[in-house]
């Protein structure tokens, strides 16, 4: 419809120009009639969107997020608590003999996670302090993989040279 009446304009101006006022009038007249259908038109569908809902799940909200920010998809679909409840084991199963630092940093970041903290300050600080080979980088690459589902989630200073 839109179309039509832009036809109908540029018709209509040039029949103006060449004076043909009779016909510039009748074509007047289709370009309001049409300018009222596509009115209607716009009406109904307005109403048309309005009336209809459509059902929207849990994994296309996930991954429009998904699209938005990056975050995984899979992650965002799990259970945030079943994921809080299982993070202790799967990093003391990936990251042997630091059971003391997993099972700190574990109950910082469930604080964190279940709202006990401020909003405005980071999921957590964590410095990890010991000789060669103990698995600190290995607890913090860990870490990130389980919560963000990447190894560089985490930013990682190294200040051994100092």
């Amino acid at each position: 419809l839109e179309a039509q009446i832009e036809e109908i304009k540029v018709e209509k101006n040039k029949v103006v120009k060449s004076q043909q006022f009779e016909k510039a009038a009748a074509l007047r007249d289709s370009e309001k009639r049409l300018q009222e259908d596509l009115e209607a038109a716009k009406a109904a569908w307005e109403q048309e969107v309005k009336s209809k809902r459509y059902p929207i799940s849990e994994e296309e909200i996930a991954e429009v997020i998904h699209m938005m920010t990056g975050i995984p998809v899979k992650r965002m679909v799990a259970a945030e608590s079943e994921k809080l409840r299982n993070m202790g084991n799967d990093l003391k199963g990936q990251v042997i003999g630091q059971e003391d630092a997993i099972s700190k940093v574990v109950k910082a970041i469930q604080r964190n996670r279940v709202g006990l903290k401020d909003p405005k300050k980071p999921i957590g600080s964590f410095i990890f302090l010991g000789p060669t080979g103990v698995g600190k980088t290995e607890l913090a690459r860990t870490l990130a993989r389980n919560l963000f589902d990447s190894d560089d989630a985490l930013v990682r200073i190294d200040m051994s040279e100092y």
